[in-house]
């Protein structure tokens, strides 16, 4: 894939793409960083982050209070996805 913006291969970073009648257009984020796009990418991101906190929490609160095993393996993936984010 090619940015449309500076014209070199797209290897690493974020980009998007947006699709027209005649191709598919994509372009580095740091490119085009003032895209409206980006802002709601942003805020939908943040909402799973928020919702994998919320659901980490109550897991550990539930896990706290009835010791079911079976919600180890997912109390400690959630962890890692949740400190990666730090």
């Amino acid at each position: 894939m090619i940015c449309r913006v500076c014209n070199k291969k797209i290897e690493s970073g974020e980009y998007r793409y947006r699709e027209t009648a005649k191709a598919f257009i994509t372009h580095h984020r740091v490119c085009c960083a003032d895209d409206p796009c980006w802002a709601k990418i942003d805020a939908e991101k943040a909402l799973l982050d928020a919702r994998n906190q919320r659901r980490l929490f109550a897991m550990k609160a539930f896990q706290e209070e009835w010791d079911v095993p079976e919600l180890d393996d997912e109390i400690e993936r959630l962890e890692e996805l949740c400190s990666s984010k730090e």
